[in-house]
């Protein structure tokens, strides 16, 4: 797994990984939304991730209460497929803010931004 972060404005980042999401590959993303969270929101693009288990859900899920108790956001980025498929089974999409795209995610923020979005 590749993960790698880029600023996108001084409050929010975006976080893409790639390959495989999984017991072996969840710390590194792990490690990197706890040093790139603090008082930004965060964008997590799965879009070129190739599988997620429990561990890569379970990172998502802590990033996102994280991001609630900061007064942040984090949306994640996944398009359909296997990975899309993972977050359906898990019954998370309503608990995590996933959309398609990072042009929705970002007009997620934006709208966040004039009434926030928590999820439950």
């Amino acid at each position: 797994m590749h993960v790698r972060a880029e600023a996108l404005r001084p409050d929010r980042v975006l976080v893409s990984a790639s390959g495989p999401l999984d017991l072996a590959t969840a710390p590194r993303l792990a490690d990197v939304l706890r040093a790139e969270s603090p008082g930004r929101n965060v964008i997590v693009d799965l879009s070129d991730a190739t599988f997620i288990d429990s561990t890569g859900l379970a990172v998502l899920l802590n990033a996102s209460r994280r991001a609630v108790a900061r007064s942040t956001y984090l949306v994640v980025v996944c398009p359909q497929g296997p990975v899309l498929r993972m977050f359906e089974l898990a019954l998370l999409l309503e608990t995590l803010r996933v959309v398609d795209s990072v042009a929705a995610a970002l007009d997620a923020l934006d709208a966040a931004e004039n009434g926030p979005y928590r999820p439950v």
